[in-house]
């Protein structure tokens, strides 16, 4: 099992490193192996090397189903313009959201990783808010199945596509039919799942302990009779079921064009989604269960002192970890 943690290129996680070096330190300090990278922007000072990142992210859209759809009319509705679409997308077809996940691959590509992850969810403005959509699971799916093949027409890569889950509709762990339906409907070989833990109780609002967390988790597991597609697991928890309830029955109102949308949900979703240290050693129980090979302390910091916190403090839960020295290198 390898043992990672989340980075992006952005603005907010590169500045926290003086050079590639002062990065592999940090990392390699906390015995993790490696990165699960993002990318958030050019990463001009060349902080992160192709072999600190054993896994990549790739980019995900809230709401993109109904441009698959050609529903021109629904995605006007939801982000306000043609020139705002063209911002988000691309462009006005199928294609131009094709070639942005495929520019998004060549990044991955360029640091040759062990896997790459895809979001298969669909989220629009108002269920952030209020958790009512127009789609089902099973429409999500089928787009997804369709989009990520196009994606992948006929690659020859060799890493291993792990597909992610939400609370929102479409891959939410949650209905083993619909996790079967996408492994059986992507043509790509090498594939799984990544299973998210804090996106698995947020489908869950009447949750309110660690404990209680821990039963839900090993509930849904049980919905399956083989979880051996379960390649890796982002470890975090998120504890926002009242949060949701409450905002679910008096729901606030987003106004502006589409970004100041996105903007103003930012805080909304950090509050359900919080992406804290999983604080009980019963998850050694579910962890032990799956035996990951990829496992991902993915957390949610304001700064490198704080990100190096949560890590130690979720090690502290860990037991079934190899043995490792302070300076494992990959």
């Amino acid at each position: 099992m390898k043992l990672l943690t989340n980075m992006t290129t952005s603005f907010h996680d590169l500045p926290r490193y003086g050079d590639h070096a002062d990065l592999e330190k940090f990392y390699k300090d906390l015995g993790l192996d490696g990165l699960e990278l993002m990318e958030g922007g050019p990463d001009e000072r060349g902080i992160v090397q192709r072999d600190d990142v054993i896994g990549v992210h790739l980019r995900y859209l809230h709401d993109w189903i109904g441009f698959w759809n050609n529903n021109m009319s629904y995605m006007l509705a939801e982000y306000g313009s043609e020139e705002m679409i063209r911002k988000i997308i691309g462009g006005l077809n199928r294609q131009a959201l094709v070639k942005g996940f495929r520019k998004n691959l060549d990044f991955a590509r360029s640091y040759s990783p062990e896997y790459v992850v895809f979001h298969v969810s669909n989220e629009t403005l108002d269920q952030s808010v209020t958790g009512k959509t127009p789609w089902k699971d099973g429409e999500v799916i089928e787009a997804a199945i369709e989009l990520v093949n196009e994606i992948f027409d006929n690659s020859a890569d060799s890493f291993t596509l792990l597909f992610e889950n939400l609370w929102w509709t479409g891959l939410t762990m949650t209905r083993p039919e619909i996790t079967c339906r996408l492994l059986e409907g992507v043509n790509y070989k090498n594939k799984g799942v990544m299973l998210d833990t804090g996106h698995l109780l947020n489908t869950n609002t009447k949750i309110r302990s660690p404990d209680e967390a821990c039963d839900y988790i090993e509930s849904v597991l049980e919905l399956y009779r083989d979880t051996s597609f379960i390649k890796g697991v982002h470890l975090h928890m998120s504890l926002s079921g009242e949060y949701v309830e409450k905002t679910r029955a008096n729901p606030f109102t987003l106004s502006g064009d589409y970004f100041e949308k996105i903007i103003a949900l930012q805080s909304h979703i950090i509050k359900i989604d919080t992406h804290k240290p999983f604080t009980t050693g019963r998850i050694n129980g579910f962890l032990g269960r799956l035996k990951p090979e990829y496992l991902v302390l993915e957390l949610i910091s304001g700064n490198r002192d704080e990100h190096a916190r949560y890590i130690r403090e979720q090690l502290g839960y860990i037991d079934c970890l190899p043995s490792r020295s302070p300076s494992v290198s990959r």
